[in-house]
């Protein structure tokens, strides 16, 4: 806005934490006379005490220790005499994968959760279980990891990434946050 109004000076609209990780959210406001700035959680004027791990100072929104409850639309409102401007971030809470893990560590089928490349490279979650099944008849395992975004999952046998050209059917499971599961036919 132009002339004895305010302005509004913004990052991105699009924001990612991970769970227990923190978050600041800025709303850098100009204006004369100097503009009031207020915040919103999903439509909510947000107050002290609202939102536990939620503190608003000014200019600022701080999210501590992010919880599922965090995510959502949050709006920056800043206001003077000579008029009002907003703006609208979308907060999402990522939650690494976690798979259960099997006691036996001496199973021949491993599966591996990869974490996306731009948050500092491939992280491996591993886990493994033994299963028995007659010679040349198919087998299915399957998984389920509970992670926001769903991670991208990879089958290995014996150490060997598995694919199609090794005679198994990757089977996507449901899609969405909960739950991911994909089956894995193996003959031999």
């Amino acid at each position: 806005l132009e002339g004895n109004s305010t302005s509004l000076s913004f990052g991105g609209r699009d924001e990612k934490v991970r769970i227990n990780g923190s978050l600041t959210l800025s709303c850098l406001a100009k204006g004369f006379p100097e503009p009031k700035t207020q915040w919103f959680k999903d439509g909510l004027l947000l107050t002290r005490n609202s939102h536990t791990g939620i503190r608003e100072s000014g200019q600022f929104l701080h999210i501590d220790n992010a919880i599922l409850s965090h995510e959502g639309q949050y709006t920056c409102v800043v206001t003077n005499t000579a008029g009002e401007d907003k703006r609208d971030f979308h907060v999402t809470i990522q939650v690494p994968p976690i798979f259960h893990r099997m006691s036996n560590g001496a199973a021949a089928w491993g599966l591996r959760g990869e974490d996306e490349e731009e948050e500092g490279g491939d992280r491996d979650y591993e886990i493994t279980e033994k299963r028995e099944v007659v010679l040349g008849h198919p087998i299915s395992l399957s998984c389920e990891s509970n992670a926001i975004p769903p991670p991208r999952l990879s089958w290995y046998r014996e150490g060997h990434k598995l694919s199609t050209a090794d005679g198994v059917v990757l089977l996507p499971g449901e899609r969405g946050p909960w739950p991911l599961g994909l089956g894995l036919g193996y003959q031999t």
